[in-house]
């Protein structure tokens, strides 16, 4: 059997969910009991469910791993073992839910249904971080991809910016060493 995290570590990974009704719950993993062959209950599993409380549920790591105990718990007296959940799988799970992405459902922190994706402040970030490299093609390619699906005014002049500062930048050096001859 695969060994559990220590409980006590902790994580800094966890994605948060946002729903439209406040008190949301999804079943990831209905309650089952098996019977033997009289119909006698020999063993409960539990389930395993994300409860939305105030319209948003975070998944950490953290809680991933106490289901994890639970499930070797319950596992260690039967025939076959369940693997242990891992942070993607549970991710994943969870998307795969018909209500997720969804108007009147569930979605993930920052992408909510209807937005045009990627957003403006993370095509900003993108743009700042390759400008202060002075990385020009990633900055011709941001700009070409945004012209070619959304065609954000805001995007693209700020690229345009920071190719127009690039440029001014290179410029620059040369002329002040050009007077520096004079």
């Amino acid at each position: 059997m695969p060994a559990v995290a220590d409980a006590t570590e902790t994580s800094n990974e966890s994605v948060t969910f946002i729903a439209r009704g406040t008190n949301l719950q999804m079943t990831l993993e209905a309650p089952y009991v098996v019977k033997n062959h009289v119909g006698q209950v020999v063993k409960k599993f539990s389930a395993r469910y994300c409860q939305f409380e105030r319209g948003s549920f975070t998944l950490t790591q953290d809680l991933i791993d106490k289901w994890n105990v639970n499930r070797e718990k319950e596992d260690r007296e039967e025939a076959h073992q369940r693997p242990m959940l891992t942070f993607e799988m549970v991710v994943d799970e969870i998307k795969s839910n018909p209500k997720y992405g969804k108007r009147f459902g569930f979605w993930q922190l920052d992408h909510q249904p209807g937005a045009l994706e990627p957003s403006i402040e993370v095509l900003a970030e993108r743009i700042v971080t390759a400008s202060a490299t002075q990385n020009v093609a990633e900055i011709k390619r941001l700009i070409e991809a945004e012209r070619e699906t959304h065609g954000r005014v805001e995007v693209i002049d700020m690229g345009d910016a920071a190719l127009a500062a690039i440029a001014a930048s290179d410029e620059e050096p040369a002329e002040e060493s050009a007077n520096a001859h004079v």
